[in-house]
């Protein structure tokens, strides 16, 4: 089962879905902009869904709940980008999930949790960044095929990132990954990145893109392996 390529696009209708056992795929831009706060999409159970595909809740106005979706493999770019406050994306024990795509939470409003997300291979770039819940609970412990956290993937994340173990194929550590991240409690040790190298700094792309330093005013606890070459200027400022 799927729900299609703009199904509810813009609808200013209510829309609700629950007990959707059979659902795979909620294709590109299913539910964007769809504007009732009375809608809501319940995917909790949705034991077979596979992908939430790019802008599928776009500034989606109604309630999102996500739990028990062992299948889940991605969560396209700018899925859930500034969907509402009171959507809860509960991917814990998601054991499948390889991609959490570019912007996939940007500003997110509501409170989304990871953990046991051991086939996790990539955190695009700004895929936390600017999501606004202090619930919110980002631990990455024992994703051991984690390769790549890009640049400003949790610039200014209010909620608790966690990063401990081992990551064998995480080599660097983007510009503004963790830029004003800011829940104390949030503790990245990476002290088991073997092949870790270079820790990214400010960088100026053009009159209007900066990207700053790694953990430039992070107010967690970080803890670095000595295999690392290269810290760029500024990447702790």
């Amino acid at each position: 089962a799927t729900v299609g390529y703009e199904a509810f696009y813009e609808f200013a209708g209510i829309v609700t879905m629950a007990n959707n056992t059979a659902l795979i795929r909620i294709e590109p831009r299913a539910f964007k902009l769809a504007s009732s706060t009375a809608s809501t999409i319940d995917l909790r159970g949705a034991t077979a869904l596979t992908t939430v595909d790019f802008y599928a809740f776009f500034e989606f106005k109604g309630e999102v709940h996500m739990a028990n979706n062992p299948a889940l493999d991605t969560i396209g770019d700018n899925a859930f980008y500034k969907a509402s406050s009171d959507s809860t994306i509960d991917l814990r024990g998601a054991t499948n999930l390889t991609t959490v795509d570019d912007y996939a939470f940007r500003e997110f409003k509501g409170i989304v949790t990871m953990e046991n997300n051991t086939a996790l291979s990539r955190i695009g770039r700004s895929a936390f960044s600017l999501a606004s819940k202090a619930e919110s609970t980002i631990d990455l412990t024992g994703a051991t095929a984690l390769a790549t956290v890009g640049i400003s993937a949790f610039s200014e994340f209010k909620g608790e990132v966690t990063m401990a173990g081992s990551y064998p194929l995480l080599e660097t550590i983007e510009s503004g990954v963790f830029y004003n991240a800011s829940n104390p409690n949030s503790t990245i040790d990476l002290s088991q990145a073997t092949s870790l190298t270079t820790i990214k700094g400010c960088k100026v792309c053009n009159d209007t893109e900066t990207h700053f330093g790694a953990f430039e005013q992070f107010a967690g606890i970080v803890t670095i392996f000595n295999t690392l070459v290269l810290i760029e200027s500024q990447a702790f400022y």
